[in-house]
């Protein structure tokens, strides 16, 4: 409320109350007309005071007409006669102060108050009343000069401590005296920000005005819809203002007559203010909606004059509403026309250059850049928005410092979607970051605080690949943040909290020891992304796939999970397949997730039944990579040699994996590079079609020749990495020694590569002899089969070490059928 409203506000209370101010007055024993009338000086003659007398009843009488003028000339008259008497200096008083003449009133109220303080006969429960009636009008008569506002404090809260203490309950005259002190101290304290005493004052005066409109509905309703309008904009809770502001229509739509312009206004602001609260929630927004559209009726009439302060709250009703449309499907078009009309107003009001005006431009500006996400004008509109507001913040930091980070964590956000400007973008997020954490520690505003964790989260991503520990820092920073505000702040800290959780669960999936952790984390992210997603479906599609993804990943490693997980990543990868038009690494995703659908569909004992079609559209997406893509061959390879690993177990479709086989080997042919990768795929299938077409005597020897080729590949990345390559060489040299003893007929060339194989594979054997066992006790079994040159002792060595690694029946049974056959 500004000072002109807080001002009618407090005239029409002090219009209203005077009379019953003077009713009090007219009811105390010791001023009554039958009374001795005490005073510190000498009483007038009876003539004179027979006048004083006629001249105040006068004035009573034209008070309750209306007439304050002329009333107030006959307690002039009366005071004139008698200077010195009480109740003709306090009725005098109060009228000059209802005419604003607070020059005469002021040392006329401050004699009275010295007066009354001093010694004298008066009856105690009288003095005092007197007392607290001089202090409130005098206290009312101080409000015009905020260098009096302390002592006007003071007598105000004098006041009400008076009548708080009183017993039983209060007449009419003591009710009208606390309202217009109660009505003084808040506009005294709405200056100083004491927020809870404000409301507890206005809760106060709303008791006795429910009471008092009752019984005078013409002068008491307004000012009772004005409290009740605003309370709505001090209390804490949504629920509690929108009752206050329901309250206020209501109210006011009751005044008689046609409405002013002012309660016009105040109808308008009332549904405004109504229609933001109730957007907080979609079940709400079409009430919100129509909320917007009266007002907006209402202020565009009233704006018609060309008042600023009017064409101010027009613009920002407007800008209200088109930030409810751009949610509602169908209501994009009217949402940009609005925020454009919002737009044109603000910027001719911002041309007087005044702060508000200018802040409220640059907010609107700031709203319809996000809404149109126009890449090739939004970096442009963002710069101009940051100019605004660091030129504001230059000039009121305490006001506008906050509103730097907003538009600085956008641009940053904007930049860095150009991968050769990511330096500058990490600039402008550092600078975001640092501010952030020099407002959140002295403020605990939820905007503030989400969207300073907003800005933590794509720094964090930056960083991460350079400074993990610092990443992480920011994104727990962000967590801490974001957790107590959920539901409370903008949808910001939503978004963020679900980034910085993603992100986080992402990094301790990579340590095994944190995979509980992680799991954990993603859960968390999924509920506010969810909560988010028609906000930007472009934006948070992706992310939740992502989010379910990387869940089924770590649950299908727990056996009674991967229920759960296959149930995940199929979400995830109908997710993937509807962000797969808006960018294309979506669709590299849903095929990575296509593929591992097939990995846990065989996990699960059905790896012929559902594997292979996941496979095949992993295949389907892979083969659309554009020919440039450095990825695209590895990924169809992979995909196709998967596919033949599946369905070279049925004897009908062997043919058909020889073929993916072959044409996965000539893609890698074609492959110029030498990385560690491309390596390793042509070794696996070099590997897997030897293995496949070692059973056919007919290519038994291009069988052998695939399988040297395997293993010199092997053999090079088993030198770089032994711990990743030494395992499948050994199963290479295995399956050649197999080959040349049981296909070949050759058993010194099979012995040759059974005894590496032992040899090679031994170390694994004993580090893992649950996985490995198995395998390590064949090729031992098979060695003291083909090994003609051993003799009794190195057979039986042999088959002992077989027996010791052999870890299931079928192997241990095996090992027992050498041992008789030699």
């Amino acid at each position: 409320m500004d000072v002109s409203t807080r001002n009618h506000t407090r005239d029409t209370a002090i219009h209203a109350w005077v009379a019953g101010i003077l009713l009090c007055l007219s009811m105390t024993t010791a001023l009554s007309v039958d009374a001795p009338q005490p005073s510190l000086k000498t009483d007038p003659p009876p003539t004179k005071m027979l006048d004083v007398e006629q001249h105040l009843q006068k004035a009573f009488e034209l008070l309750g007409a209306g007439d304050i003028e002329t009333a107030l000339r006959e307690t002039t008259l009366a005071y004139e006669l008698a200077p010195d008497r009480l109740d003709v200096m306090i009725q005098h008083g109060i009228l000059l102060v209802q005419l604003q003449r607070y020059g005469q009133a002021i040392p006329l109220l401050r004699e009275t108050l010295a007066r009354l303080l001093q010694p004298n006969d008066l009856d105690r429960s009288d003095k005092d009343g007197l007392i607290a009636i001089t202090r409130s009008t005098l206290a009312n008569s101080l409000l015009n000069d905020q260098a009096q506002w302390p002592e006007a404090q003071r007598l105000c809260r004098e006041v009400l401590d008076y009548i708080r203490a009183l017993q039983g309950p209060l007449p009419e005259g003591l009710r009208q005296l606390r309202l217009i002190t109660s009505v003084a101290l808040s506009t005294i304290l709405d200056q100083r920000t004491d927020r809870a005493e404000i409301v507890r004052l206005y809760r106060e005066a709303l008791d006795d005005l429910k009471l008092e409109a009752q019984a005078d509905p013409a002068h008491f309703r307004p000012t009772l819809a004005d409290t009740e309008f605003r309370l709505a904009g001090l209390v804490d809770s949504d629920r509690d203002a929108a009752k206050h502001y329901r309250a206020a229509l209501t109210q006011y739509r009751l005044l008689p007559g046609k409405p002013s312009d002012r309660t016009r206004f105040r109808i308008a602001m009332a549904l405004n203010f109504l229609g933001f609260l109730t957007s907080k929630e979609p079940r709400h927004w079409q009430e919100a909606e129509d909320r917007y559209r009266e007002s907006l009726k209402l202020l565009r009439e009233l704006a018609a004059d060309g008042s600023p302060k009017l064409r101010s709250a027009l613009a920002a009703t407007l800008n209200n509403l088109a930030n409810l449309l751009k949610h509602r499907p169908g209501l994009h078009d009217e949402a940009g026309a609005l925020y454009v009309e919002a737009i044109a107003i603000r910027k001719q009001l911002a041309a007087t250059g005044l702060p508000r005006y200018r802040f409220d431009y640059a907010k609107t500006l700031l709203n319809w850049t996000v809404f149109l996400d126009d890449h090739n004008e939004s970096e442009h509109r963002y710069r101009t928005v940051l100019t605004i507001f660091r030129q504001l913040a230059r000039e009121n930091p305490a006001a506008y410092q906050s509103n730097v980070l907003i538009p600085l964590g956008l641009l940053a956000r904007e930049i860095r979607l150009d991968p050769a400007r990511h330096a500058e973008a990490e600039s402008l997020l550092e600078e975001a970051v640092s501010l952030g954490e020099s407002l959140i520690d002295a403020s605990r505003d939820p905007l503030i605080r989400s969207t300073h964790a907003r800005n933590m989260v794509p720094l964090a991503e930056m960083i991460q690949s350079r400074d993990g520990d610092r990443a992480r820092q920011y994104f727990r920073e962000v967590l801490r943040i974001c957790r107590p505000l959920s539901g409370q702040a903008s949808s910001d800290c939503d978004i963020a909290r679900a980034d910085a959780g993603l992100d986080l669960a992402r990094l301790l999936s990579e340590q095994p020891a944190r995979h509980a952790e992680a799991r954990a984390l993603y859960q968390e992210s999924l509920k506010p992304r969810r909560a988010v997603l028609d906000q930007d479906k472009p934006y948070h599609l992706p992310r939740l796939a992502a989010t379910l993804y990387g869940l089924a990943k770590l649950e299908r490693d727990l056996p009674r999970k991967r229920a759960i997980a296959e149930t995940h990543l199929r979400e995830a990868i109908t997710l993937f397949g509807k962000a797969a038009d808006w960018y294309p690494e979506n669709r590299l995703l849903l095929a990575q997730a296509q593929r591992d659908l097939a990995a846990l569909a065989g996990d699960n004992g059905k790896r012929d039944e559902n594997s292979e079609k996941p496979l095949r559209e992993a295949l389907a997406i892979d083969r659309q990579r554009p020919q440039g893509d450095p990825g695209r061959l590895l990924a169809v390879t992979l995909d196709l040699g998967e596919i033949a690993e599946l369905i070279e177990r049925r004897p009908e479709r062997r043919d058909e994996a020889e073929a993916h086989y072959r044409e996965a080997l000539r893609l890698l042919d074609q492959a110029s590079a030498r990385d560690t990768d491309t390596r390793f795929r042509r070794s696996w299938l070099l590997y897997k079609l030897g293995n496949l077409l070692v059973v056919d005597p007919e290519h038994a020897r291009e069988a052998a020749q695939l399988l040297n080729q395997s293993i010199d590949l092997y053999r090079e990345l088993a030198d770089e990495d032994p711990g990743q390559y030494t395992r499948p060489l050994a199963e290479a040299l295995f399956s050649l020694g197999r080959a040349w003893y049981f296909n070949l007929r050759d058993k010194t060339k099979a012995v040759t590569y059974l005894r590496e194989a032992a040899r090679t594979g031994a170390s694994d054997a004993e580090k893992d002899p649950g996985e490995w066992g198995d395998r390590q006790a064949t090729a031992l079994n098979l060695l003291a089969l083909a090994d003609e040159d051993l003799d009794r002792f190195e057979r039986c060595e042999l088959l002992l070490r077989a027996r010791r690694f052999a870890r299931s029946d079928k192997i241990r049974k095996e090992g027992a059928r050498v041992e008789k056959q030699l």
